[in-house]
């Protein structure tokens, strides 16, 4: 998760949403937690998997498990660690889950931002993804680096280049 402390997203006291239950997902659940979250709500659409991996998590924070349909209220940051988007699928949650400052990231990347990064844009304060300008491949119009953004700027924290236009 060393991407979210270098955008310098405070985790400490947020509300964090983790979408999918595999082995991405298990690797970063203790260093989430490890920030002191106030709540780390992990869905899936196998809601055991989810109920699994919360339950493994349990003694290190307040995680919680569930399937899609449990998923209420707003959050701080949402992050996707499913598959679904290199297929073009989006997972099932709802337009209201961000609250008015939060952050979307998505473990998943490709040439173009993800179908989850497109529907969490006009909803979230601040998208990226893991895709970060030191890959050496060539940012699309959207992108800054590790940055996705509704409002292009230039990615000042890493290469300075501006891929606004």
């Amino acid at each position: 998760m060393r991407d979210l402390a270098y955008h310098r997203v405070a985790l400490a006291g947020k509300r964090i949403l983790v979408v999918g239950a595999g082995g991405a997902v298990r690797g970063i659940l203790e260093p989430l937690l490890a920030e002191q979250p106030s709540e780390i709500v992990v869905v899936n659409r196998t809601a055991a998997k989810a109920e699994q991996l919360a339950s493994d998590f349990a003694d290190l924070g307040s995680i919680h498990g569930g399937g899609f349909e449990t998923v209420n209220g707003t959050f701080d940051v949402v992050i996707n660690g499913t598959s679904a988007s290199l297929s073009g699928d989006l997972p099932p949650l709802p337009d209201t889950l961000f609250n008015a400052n939060a952050w979307a990231y998505d473990m998943m990347y490709g040439a173009e931002p993800t179908v989850f990064l497109q529907w969490a844009g006009p909803r979230a304060r601040n998208c990226w993804t893991v895709w970060a300008c030191w890959s050496n491949r060539p940012p699309s119009r959207f992108f800054c680096g590790a940055m996705y953004a509704l409002k292009p700027r230039p990615c000042a924290k890493c290469c300075g280049n501006n891929y606004s236009s």
